[in-house]
């Protein structure tokens, strides 16, 4: 069956790439379109044959990516702009010209001073001065967290760190490193609380067994609620 028969929307936002060490084809629709990771001896023929047999299930995911992208914030980054820190919701004041750079919170309110000395456009740098501090409030935040609960199984955290990741809310190498998207501090403190649960419970038991989840409701015993807070809204966390 000929690639056309896929339609527009699967074909225009569609990847494709070999790999020696791929066993099979793997498929993952996301916020970039469709792509299809499949081993070197496998032919595009097959691939396109394989993907017409899920067209419907194609379209479905990626109507679901359109959804999710509509549901996002639209932030412009100035005055009365809103962002969220732990569930609290928090307004934006930006002062133009200040002597320096920086970032304040004051109860429910985020100050966000631009040093005249910027060439950039402001909503730009007050983009990056927030990415910035919220980077900063969650390393201390989750790092003091992750060691709380670590101590309570009587476990021990070797690093915490926090970075942008595109897939992964957290990991857990076995040395005990431990990695946040910094991001979850958009997040009601709940739904923080259970994704650190998760990761030090990863301490214990490095799967997802039955002994892992039992693990984790030690640690954090409404974890149900938010882990399905997280797969439901956690595309709409973004700064």
């Amino acid at each position: 069956m000929s690639s056309l028969a896929l339609p527009d929307a699967v074909l225009e936002r569609l990847q494709i790439s070999s790999s020696s060490r791929r066993r099979s084809i793997g498929i993952k629709v996301g916020p970039d379109g469709v792509r299809v990771l499949k081993p070197s001896s496998v032919s595009r023929a097959e691939v396109m044959r394989l993907l017409q047999g899920r067209r419907h299930w194609l379209l479905e995911k990626l109507a679901l990516q359109q959804q999710r992208s509509e549901e996002r914030p639209d932030h412009h980054y100035g005055n009365g702009d809103s962002f969220a820190l732990l569930g609290q919701q928090l307004t934006l004041t930006v002062v133009q010209n200040a002597r320096a750079n920086r970032v304040e919170q004051n109860a429910d309110q985020l100050l966000v001073s631009l040093s005249a000395r910027g060439r950039k456009p402001a909503p730009e740098r007050v983009r990056e001065l927030l990415c910035q501090w919220y980077m900063a409030q969650a390393l201390a935040h989750l790092e003091a967290l992750s060691r709380r609960y670590a101590e309570q199984i009587g476990e021990r955290v070797a690093s915490v760190k926090v970075k942008l990741t595109r897939s992964k809310w957290g990991h857990c190498s076995r040395a005990g490193d431990l990695q946040y998207n910094w991001l979850i501090l958009l997040a009601p403190a709940p739904v923080v609380e259970y994704l650190v649960a998760h990761e030090v419970s990863h301490l214990v038991h490095m799967n997802h067994s039955r002994e892992f989840w039992q693990q984790v409701e030690v640690l954090c015993p409404d974890y149900v609620a938010s882990r399905r807070w997280l797969k439901r809204h956690g595309h709409r966390l973004v700064i």
